[in-house]
């Protein structure tokens, strides 16, 4: 009888005897993100230094608190990536401003159960806006629309042309909103303290095509590189889709007359 355990910095810091936050602060400033995520985390598929996201940007938003009055009146949006494999899940994310909620995840569902599934969760939470991906979720997509959402459902072709493609922009949508992702944890971005999140956040590596545009690695080649699909990872980057006001703001604005300027200053990513 035997068992395989993994211990991972990031969970046993400070609690087992042999590593401090602070060993773990001058390991980081020594190692590449690379190396680091192969001595402390355990992930010996971290073999290049071009990955988009870096760790330690994932680390300080891993678990962060976010008061709710600093996102109350933020939109509230969807992410919503569907399942493409039968080991992959479909995953809604929710997002108001710089606080990511925990992700509802499911696995072993069809299309249309997924479609209901979330309509009710609209019904009942009415996002200002749900992206979701066209590559797999047309039938989720035309469901939705055929009950009636009460939000606002776009598709996303993470393929498609990004909405900044000229030279030094991006390659495709998927890069696009990956990048805004990035942004959007500098700024102070927090999510769930997930480890598979984290595991997927970090897994993507990036290239820039002939127009020195970013071009990110694929979906099914990181699956077959580390042995996973990033989709809780893909549906947080869905929110960044499109800029979105709330509905609130929106009937205000219009009222007012001065949407326009609103709408031009004032979107939240």
């Amino acid at each position: 009888m035997w068992a395989s355990l993994i211990f991972r910095a990031s969970d046993t810091v400070n609690i087992l005897p042999w590593i401090t936050d602070e060993e773990l602060a001058n390991a980081r400033a020594d190692l590449t993100d690379a190396q680091y995520r192969q001595e402390f985390e355990c992930d010996f598929n971290a073999s290049c230094d071009n990955t988009l996201i870096p760790i330690d940007l994932v680390y300080k938003a891993r678990g962060k608190h976010i008061p709710e009055s600093d996102y109350a009146f933020s939109p509230l949006v969807f992410g919503v990536d569907v399942a493409r494999f039968g080991g992959d899940a479909c995953v809604i994310q929710p997002r108001r401003g710089l606080a990511a909620f925990q992700m509802q995840r499911i696995v072993g569902i069809d299309n249309m159960s997924f479609a209901s599934t979330l309509h009710r969760r609209i019904c009942e939470e009415r996002p200002d806006a749900v992206f979701i991906d066209a590559g797999r979720g047309e039938g989720v997509i035309d469901r939705l629309r055929q009950l009636g959402s009460p939000s606002a459902v776009i598709e996303v072709p993470f393929g498609g042309q990004a909405l900044d493609h000229t030279v030094n922009g991006y390659a495709n949508r998927r890069a696009e909103m990956w990048d805004r992702m990035r942004k959007w944890l500098q700024q102070g971005g927090a999510i769930p303290n997930d480890y598979e999140l984290t595991k997927e956040l970090v897994a993507p590596t990036y290239s820039y095509d002939g127009q020195s545009r970013l071009k990110l690695e694929s979906k099914e080649t990181i699956r077959d590189r580390v042995g996973f699909s990033p989709d809780r990872a893909d549906a947080l980057a869905l929110t960044f889709a499109e800029p979105v006001v709330s509905a609130a703001d929106r009937d205000i604005r219009e009222r007012t007359g001065g949407f326009q300027m609103y709408a031009k200053d004032n979107l939240e990513l």
